[in-house]
């Protein structure tokens, strides 16, 4: 009887090792196969439940669909003309007038370059009583204008 040389013995013992590595990684990737097809079975079924969703949310949120309800459920009425302005009418204050246009001097700050910081100029303040009696003859004047009664 013959016996193996070692170097055969070698080869044979590679070649079923080879062998069997192979198969522990085809069965793995058709495990791996399976996970995927299982996985994208699930993602199909979602995005199915997705697509349902969506078109209940549109339907839910039909514009006749909320019309009717609110109809039936609630009791809605247009709003009187009092309650939309407050039960007046009022929309712009008084016009603002110059008191002295031709007096008018705007405040001026001097530039300065270098040094100690100018003071800011001050700006004259008229009495109040004499604004509101221009103002008020300035409305008075307008009023004559526009053919009313002062």
């Amino acid at each position: 009887m013959k016996l193996l040389k070692p170097k055969t013995f070698v080869v044979f013992a590679l070649a079923g090792l080879a062998g069997a590595v192979l198969l522990h990684t085809s069965q793995n990737v058709q495990h791996a196969e399976e996970r995927l097809a299982g996985i994208e079975r699930e993602v199909q079924k979602e995005e199915e439940k997705i697509r349902m969703l969506r078109a209940e949310w549109a339907s839910l949120n039909s514009p006749a669909r909320l019309e009717r309800l609110a109809d039936e459920f609630l009791d809605l009425v247009p709003p009187a003309s009092d309650q939309m302005t407050g039960g007046r009418v009022e929309f712009f204050d008084e016009p603002e007038i110059l008191d002295d246009p031709e007096g008018y001097q705007p405040l001026t700050q001097p530039v300065n370059l270098g040094g100690e910081a100018p003071k800011p100029a001050e700006k004259p303040t008229p009495p109040q009583q004499e604004t509101v009696q221009k103002k008020e003859k300035a409305f008075g004047e307008l009023i004559e204008e526009l053919g009313g009664e002062p």
